[in-house]
């Protein structure tokens, strides 16, 4: 599954759903990021509006590669999640 269709998943299943999550972004300016990718100043209010389900390291790995140090809101979840599994067992 791409990216972006688990943010439309999350947000609504479709463009124009994302594209009002992200303040009113036409869900055709959306759909043209599965050819060229999230613009960078879009990835930090996706991860937000999908409430870290969906990372930077996910939408843009070249600006924002996953490192053991990370602290953002998403690996601080990922963690957590884990975590929980781990006591599960």
């Amino acid at each position: 599954m791409s990216v972006l269709t688990r943010v439309k998943a999350i947000l609504g299943g479709s463009y124009a759903a994302v594209g009002k999550a992200l303040g009113g972004i036409s869900g055709e300016a959306i759909r043209k990021w599965e050819r060229h990718g999230v613009p960078a100043e879009r990835v930090l209010a996706i991860e937000a509006a999908t409430e870290h389900r969906v990372s930077r390291h996910d939408l843009r790995p070249d600006i924002y590669p996953r490192e053991p140090w990370c602290r953002c809101p998403a690996c601080e979840r990922e963690r957590r999640d884990a975590g929980e599994g781990e006591e599960a067992a």
